[in-house]
């Protein structure tokens, strides 16, 4: 059996890595993981709302007898791997190069256009 304040600390340890990488800083756990969309696979956003979920079920003793420990703990370990494994700073790298390659492109577009409607003007 695993107590409320062990699934109190893995939740708020989610939540930190999920700011610190993410830069999610609003709303509960579970809002935070639907946040993150496509920022995260599948799997690890699973295992976030599997814990967000086992925090309020943590709630009612009854149920809190129900939760698998060693479940909540492997879905912590994995969705925490994958959190420490990301790079913040690459993200912004790659998202202004993404941004600075769609712009570039356009340009050329633009430049070819205008090369085209030049040379018929021409004749």
């Amino acid at each position: 059996m695993i107590n409320h304040a062990e699934i109190d600390t893995m939740a708020a340890s989610l939540s930190q890595a999920l700011d610190e990488k993410l830069g999610l800083r609003h709303g509960t756990l579970a809002r935070r993981a639907q946040k993150a969309g496509r920022r995260l696979p599948k799997r690890v956003r699973r295992q976030i709302l599997d814990i967000a979920e086992a925090q309020k079920i943590a709630g009612n003793q009854h149920l809190a007898r129900q939760l698998d420990g060693d479940a909540l703990r492997t879905s912590h370990t994995k969705a925490m791997a994958h959190l420490k494994s990301i790079d913040p700073r690459d993200r912004r790298i790659g998202a202004i190069l993404g941004s600075a390659g769609g712009l570039v492109f356009n340009l050329i577009l633009l430049v070819l256009a205008l090369a085209v409607i030049w040379a018929v003007a021409q004749r």
